[in-house]
């Protein structure tokens, strides 16, 4: 079985379903069967590094949301991920972040099998810890607590190497008509947009499995 996870490391509903599919998987009966491959999605291309805005401010310039509604959102948002065992440190305080890069390394670290470990690692940077993953020198650091070789990250990061592969993700998502993440697709043939609980991930896995061992 396959399942793609299509994710950004500043979404915090993403933090939330990766735990939940975490969780999920160490419950199911047939987790050596599953393949997890992660999928590039970036939230904010448009994110000003060089002048950062808050999180909060972007939401009520670009999309006309209520100030108000959107901090009752990040406390609901908090008391739900500590119930995953997820420590959300202050939503309110987050800078908005250009992804693009950290996705890159993501695909490095793919090579090696990390890329669980990247996205894990990264999202608990931007949640428990406030780290700007936008800066370089940031993702450089955080690359080598996963035991990626700096030299080759600092490299990537002065090049274009592994813009296509990101860039496919974005189009398979596009394809697939991703209009929100988390996004996980198992097999193709199985769809969990947003974020579900633990049993329900768990259902939709053994469907999958069930109608897979059909299909044999």
């Amino acid at each position: 079985m396959k399942l793609e996870v299509w994710s950004d490391y500043i979404c915090p509903y993403c933090y939330k379903g990766k735990r939940t599919m975490d969780l999920a998987l160490k419950e199911f009966e047939h987790r050596d069967e599953v393949e997890i491959i992660y999928r590039s999605y970036v939230l904010s291309p448009d994110a000003n590094h060089e002048k950062p805005e808050l999180v909060n401010d972007m939401l009520v310039k670009k999309y006309n949301m209520n100030f108000e509604d959107i901090q009752a959102e990040n406390l609901r948002l908090t008391k739900q991920a500590a119930k995953l065992g997820l420590e959300y440190k202050d939503l309110n305080s987050r800078f908005d972040v250009n992804t693009f890069d950290a996705h890159r390394i993501g695909k490095y670290a793919f090579l090696f099998g990390k890329e669980g470990l990247w996205t894990e690692r990264l999202m608990k940077a931007s949640f428990t810890e406030g780290l700007f993953i936008g800066n370089h020198e940031t993702l450089v650091m955080l690359a080598k607590e996963i035991g990626l070789d700096t030299h080759e990250v600092k490299k990537i990061l002065k090049s274009n190497l592994y813009k296509a592969d990101v860039l496919k993700d974005i189009e398979l998502a596009d394809q697939l008509d991703v209009e929100t993440v988390p996004f996980f697709a198992i097999d193709r043939e199985y769809a969990i947009s947003g974020v579900i609980t633990i049993d329900d991930f768990i259902n939709a896995l053994n469907t999958a499995y069930i109608d897979s061992i059909k299909q044999k």
